[in-house]
């Protein structure tokens, strides 16, 4: 009976034998089609491209500066709502390099953990009591646990439908299994179900969307929340050119063809206005009443 060292060096050793043969024709094929999509987005998308870069440099940058200003007059929830949000750029990044070379799913189920700490932060303002309960996920000292569902809906009232598809596509695929699904109920397969790459303008834009709806906010609670005073790294003329930017991605995004980003960002205008009103001392629900009472 070999002892167990002598049976870990076969394995390493057989292993290492069927390795060495030529590279993965499939992994060469999924590299070429990253770089061939790629060039595809930088031809045609890129005004897409070099915004993003301007925004997330710019969030990067002041989120780094925000480590150094005085905080002696943050509240107890703000430390926590930073890290939140500082904690998320990662996959902000990497759903933006997901989608460039033609993840579009990939991409969107990463924006999925930077959408949620971007609502966590609006839900701690609104219940700071107990913040890291809703990093823990465990019910607050008042008994209140965080849901995001239910706070968008049933709390703020809002008809958002991002955060139901990150659902769908998130759980096992199921948004690309039940495309193909009713596409092959409809017209027959036409062609094997197995591993694909194609452009799919419907899908990129979509994960295009997310992003700069992610940026938007992301820059804008940074410097509502957190870009409190300047210093060395945080340069006033970097928080003024962010505000710049807040508003023309909001006007820009207020003219999309479709009903929906609109909505979305008049929605978002009176998430920001109540976020000032509360954390200045007043109520948030009587705040977010107030704020959305039907105009006359």
């Amino acid at each position: 009976m070999k002892n167990k060292k002598e049976k870990t060096d076969w394995l390493k050793k057989r292993f290492d034998e069927l390795c060495d043969t030529e590279p993965s024709q499939v992994v060469l094929d999924i590299n070429r089609y990253e770089q061939g999509h790629l060039r595809k987005v930088l031809k045609e998308y890129e005004r897409f491209v070099a915004q993003f870069e301007l925004f997330y440099d710019l969030i990067v940058k002041i989120t780094q500066g925000v480590n150094y200003i005085e905080k002696s007059n943050w509240p107890k929830h703000r430390s926590v709502q930073f890290m939140l949000i500082a904690h998320n750029l990662k996959n902000i990044y990497s759903s933006f390099d997901r989608l460039v070379k033609g993840f579009y799913e990939d991409s969107i189920i990463l924006d999925r953990p930077a959408y949620e700490a971007f609502i966590k932060v609006i839900y701690i303002t609104c219940y700071p009591d107990d913040p890291f309960s809703v990093v823990s996920g465990r019910k607050s000292s008042s008994g209140r646990k965080f849901n995001l569902t239910n706070f968008i809906k049933d709390e703020l009232k809002f008809d958002w439908h991002d955060y139901r598809l990150f659902s769908i596509i998130s759980h096992a695929k199921a948004y690309s299994v039940l495309t193909e699904a009713v596409k092959i109920s409809r017209e027959g397969q036409k062609e094997p179900i197995a591993l694909k790459f194609k452009f799919d303008e419907k899908l990129f834009e979509l994960g295009v969307n997310d992003i700069v709806f992610l940026l938007l906010v992301y820059l804008k609670i940074i410097v509502c929340l957190f870009a409190t005073s300047y210093n060395h790294i945080l340069k006033k003329e970097m928080v003024e050119k962010a505000k710049e930017l807040i508003v023309l991605r909001e006007k820009s995004m207020s003219l999309h063809p479709k009903d929906y980003w609109p909505r979305v960002i008049k929605d978002t205008e009176d998430i920001f206005k109540m976020i000032e009103e509360v954390e200045g001392g007043k109520n948030w629900k009587e705040s977010w009443k107030n704020i959305r009472k039907p105009r006359k």
